[in-house]
């Protein structure tokens, strides 16, 4: 999964950002990336406490970008992305604002004009909570299910602890987790590479499906 997009990315000379929806979808998917990345460099290692932890933020990234996207109307998707870039904007610290050239700051400030209205509540969020976002995309199963799972390595639940401690001899770095968390991250990532390249075009088809099939 990782080579492949490696490869998508690569292959790329440019990327045409048009609308708000190829920007937001362009910038999730590279964080998705990254997130990929460190997955695999801590599983190598056995650190599944935080790659758990980078396996959630794919989780969440995916739910985002299927957000974006469950809505098949261009101008509620472009509303949506709208939403999310508006967001960043909103938080970006006004140091980082003012190093911007003139142009680019024009263009994030309109972004900022034309969505901050769906900025909501205390944390000027654009989106529903993500246990809401699971509902609407019919997969409250992954959330409640994944999530628990997920969150269970992270903070040491006791069987996972206990079974580590359970004899004189602890191993540091067990692999009992290894094809989990592997399966876990190439099925969210893969979630939002599909969503991608229906805007971008920069993997087969069939090689998707193919990668889908395999870590289904």
């Amino acid at each position: 999964v990782l080579a492949t997009l490696e490869h998508a990315i690569g292959s790329q000379e440019s990327v045409q950002l048009s609308t708000e929806l190829h920007r937001a979808m362009d910038m999730i998917m590279l964080q998705a990336y990254k997130s990929l990345c460190s997955v695999y460099v801590l599983v190598v290692r056995a650190h599944f406490e935080d790659a758990a932890t980078i396996c959630r933020r794919l989780m969440e990234l995916a739910a985002q970008a299927g957000y974006i996207v469950e809505i098949e109307e261009d101008a509620e998707q472009n509303r949506r992305a709208g939403g999310y870039l508006a967001s960043l904007w909103e938080a970006a610290p006004p140091q980082l604002k003012d190093a911007l050239p003139a142009d680019y700051r024009a263009a994030w400030e309109k972004y900022h004009r034309d969505h901050q209205h769906l900025l909501k509540g205390k944390w000027r969020t654009w989106r529903p909570s993500f246990k809401e976002i699971f509902s609407r995309l019919d997969k409250s199963d992954v959330y409640d299910e994944d999530y628990a799972f997920l969150s269970g390595i992270t903070h040491g639940s006791p069987p996972n602890l206990i079974f580590d401690y359970r004899g004189p001899v602890v191993q540091v770095r067990p692999h009992r987790h290894v094809p989990i968390m592997l399966k876990f991250s190439s099925r969210y990532g893969l979630a939002i590479m599909t969503l991608w390249n229906q805007l971008f075009a920069a993997i087969e088809v069939d090689r998707l499906d193919e990668l889908v099939r395999a870590n289904s």
